[in-house]
């Protein structure tokens, strides 16, 4: 388990050190102002915003959405404008599951005790950009399934459009 947290912690590393950005601008101002890490800072933060998640359901919601939108959106739209295929591939497959997290919060927030902090945290590994866990999970089951009950889901996708062309 240490193996796997130390690779992750490495991998944030990178991502918190990986040139300029806004966010990495905050960091470097924090850092050199008070003296602590980075990645310390951002850990920090980031335990302090899940147990905010945790502690606070009613503002939980929008803070999960918050995180979980604004950095992608950003980097989406440099994704778009840049020639390379890779990052394309891990925003859209980011979009693709941050949506059926999205449908997921009806069936499972009230339900399930630390849904928020869960939800936030699994989003973020999805969009950590040196681990890629959107990139990771479409090219593993996900996306075999989907090939697998193309015709299916084509199927009932027509079968949808038709009942709404009659209505």
């Amino acid at each position: 388990i240490m193996e796997v947290i130390n690779h992750y912690r490495s991998s944030l590393s990178k991502s918190l050190s990986s040139g300029p950005g806004p966010f990495n601008d905050i960091l470097a101002k924090i850092e050199s102002r008070s003296g602590i890490g980075r990645q310390t800072v951002f850990e920090g933060c980031a335990l302090l915003t899940l147990l905010w998640l945790a502690l606070a359901p009613p503002s939980a919601p929008f803070v999960s959405g918050l995180i979980c939108f604004v950095y992608p959106a950003y980097k989406t739209k440099i994704a778009l404008k840049t020639w390379n295929n890779r990052d394309d591939i891990h925003w859209m497959t980011f979009w693709v599951i941050f949506g059926v997290c999205t449908v997921l919060d009806v069936i499972f927030a009230p339900y399930v005790f630390l849904y928020w902090p869960l939800k936030t945290a699994f989003l973020l590994w999805c969009m950590n950009p040196e681990i890629k866990g959107s990139v990771v999970i479409y090219e593993g089951e996900l996306w075999s399934y989907v090939q697998k009950e193309a015709k299916t889901i084509n199927k009932l996708v027509s079968i949808e459009k038709e009942k709404r062309e009659k209505t």
